[in-house]
This record gives C-alpha cells, sequence and structure tokens, in this order.
C-alpha cells in the first residue's frame, strides 16, 4: 500500500486550484516515477518526500556548513544568510560582467567538485538520485555555465536568523523578469516557465518558518507591489495576501531530512518567520532540458 497524503486547499475568491501536495517516503518514492511530468501538468503541485537525508548525515552536514566563514556568504535584508551567494550578486550593470559570470561558473564548479570531500556529504548526488526517479527516465544533473564555461551551483544553503529572517512572497515567473539577464541562458537551455523549486529541510525553526502556500497563481496576478503583501493583475486589481478571507492558504512544515518539490514558478508563496530558533534548508530551482533529456537543479 503506498503511503500518500494530499493535502487539498478550499477554493478561493481569487482563482480555484486545489493545490495537492503527495506526501511519501523515499523509500516508496518509485511509485510515482513520473511525477515532475505530473507537477508540470498540473495534476499535483508537488512532494514532500520523507527521510531523503538520514540524521547522522545531517548532523555532518549542518556541522559543515556552520564552519563556512562570514566572508563567504550572503547576507540579505531581510534577515536571511545565503551560501554561495546567489547568482543576482552577478551585475549586469558592471563593465566586468562578463567576467564575473564566467567567475561565477567556474567557482561553482569547483565548490561542488570538492564538496562532498570538503562537508562530508554529497548533496548534489543524493538530490539528483532522488529527483531521477520521479523525473519520467531523464537523468538529473546540473548544467553548465554560459559557453560550456563551469557550472551553475545545484543549490544554495539559506538560513533564516530567528526573529529576523523570512522569504518574501514569491513564485519563480517572477524571477525571469526580475533577472532577465541571468535567465537568458537558462531560457536557452531549458524550459524556465512554470519552473519547479526543491528543498531539503536540514534544521527546522521550533516555531515559524513553514512554507505557506497561496491560493493566487501568476496567471491571476503578475505583479508585486512594494513590500510582499499586495499583488496587482494586468487589469490593475490588487489584492491583498495578508487578507485570510480574500486569500486562502496552506503550510508545510517538513521534518528535518525531508525535501520538498513544488510548482514553485506558478504558485505564489513565502516562508513565513522564523521565530525560536533558525531554520535551515538547501535548496534551488528544477527545469526541464530543452532536448527533454534532463531535469536540470541550478541556483
Amino acid at each position: 500500500m503506498i503511503l500518500k497524503k494530499l493535502f487539498r486547499r478550499k477554493k478561493s475568491q481569487t482563482s480555484d486550484p486545489i493545490y495537492k501536495i503527495i506526501d511519501v517516503d523515499v523509500t516508496q518514492l518509485s511509485q510515482f516515477s513520473d511525477g515532475l511530468d505530473q507537477i508540470q501538468a498540473g495534476e499535483i503541485d508537488g512532494f514532500i518526500i520523507r527521510n531523503v537525508i538520514k540524521q547522522d548525515e545531517l548532523q555532518t552536514l549542518i556541522k559543515s556548513h556552520d564552519q563556512i566563514a562570514d566572508d563567504q556568504k550572503y547576507f540579505s535584508d531581510t534577515g536571511m544568510i545565503v551560501f554561495p551567494p546567489p547568482f543576482s550578486n552577478v551585475d549586469k550593470s558592471l563593465p566586468s560582467y562578463s567576467e564575473d559570470l564566467k567567475n561565477f561558473f567556474i567557482t561553482a564548479a569547483s565548490r561542488w567538485d570538492n564538496f562532498p570531500s570538503d562537508f562530508g556529504f554529497d548533496f548534489e548526488e543524493r538530490v539528483h538520485t532522488i529527483l531521477a526517479e520521479i523525473s519520467g527516465g531523464r537523468k538529473a544533473e546540473t548544467p553548465k555555465g554560459v559557453n560550456g564555461v563551469g557550472r551553475y551551483n545545484p543549490g544554495c544553503f539559506k538560513h533564516l536568523i530567528p526573529g529576523e529572517g523570512l522569504f518574501k512572497a514569491h513564485c519563480g515567473n517572477l524571477f525571469h523578469k526580475e533577472f532577465p539577464s541571468f535567465y537568458e541562458h537558462m531560457d536557452e537551455i531549458s524550459i524556465i516557465e512554470n519552473q519547479m523549486s526543491y528543498f531539503v529541510m536540514l534544521d527546522p525553526s521550533k516555531k515559524g518558518g513553514e512554507l505557506t502556500l497561496y491560493d493566487v497563481l501568476w496567471v491571476n496576478a503578475e505583479i508585486r507591489m512594494n513590500g510582499d503583501t499586495t499583488l496587482k493583475n494586468k487589469n490593475g486589481e490588487t489584492l491583498d495576501l495578508n487578507n485570510r478571507k480574500e486569500v486562502k492558504r496552506t503550510q508545510l512544515l517538513p521534518n528535518a531530512g525531508d525535501m520538498i518539490v513544488f510548482s514553485g514558478g506558478r504558485i505564489w508563496h513565502k516562508v513565513e518567520l522564523a521565530e525560536k530558533t533558525r531554520r535551515l534548508t538547501c535548496g534551488g530551482f528544477l527545469t526541464r532540458s530543452r532536448d527533454d533529456q534532463a531535469v536540470y537543479t541550478w541556483s
């Protein structure tokens, strides 16, 4: 018997998706061999995959993360610490952009080639093994950089500082407009529309830090106003995400070692404030290659 559970959401005033998140142990994942195709087709909206990383592996990974020097990290203004620094740090307006981008990919390749020995655990290999099980026969891999130089980061650690850290409301399709230069290359090699998101929970906050999925799709609201609480559609109509009567929502909180894969490109979502203790995850984005032979992980 397949152990799965569907989280369903009620109809809202703004759109009527019913989000279906399949809850399954990693040992039973082979039952969903075309899971990513189902997500892309809108048949389901994601997975909570339990026990992807074992507890002893988690402790090794967390300990290695906590030894990373601060000067190697990116500190955001929303209480989030990111390692490696995100692609958005590569500034196209600078004369050195081409060289900076080249160095970004070269550095990423070196970092992840050495990751298993430096961190005592091969995070990339584990993630690719899991994703390959639900990729419909495609291989899971990290794409090469522009002109085949280096490669992307398959994921990033994201550390939310207790009492400060959160992710503002967003969806992956929004980033295509916010970081068009970076997405140019990804669009050449993969299908970026309705990209998926993934992350592995390493250290959950004792209070807060939930993944909130709003009952709003990208097609219903393509503009995020100042801050992260108001969205606007093409007709100029606004939507207040703080209004629970107007916008329904569901929240997911995986345990340490669990992995979430979901339709982050089309579903507006956020991560709530980590209140008591930090929230530490590692993850990134998923897109299908243009030749449809691979699923790419990148960040």
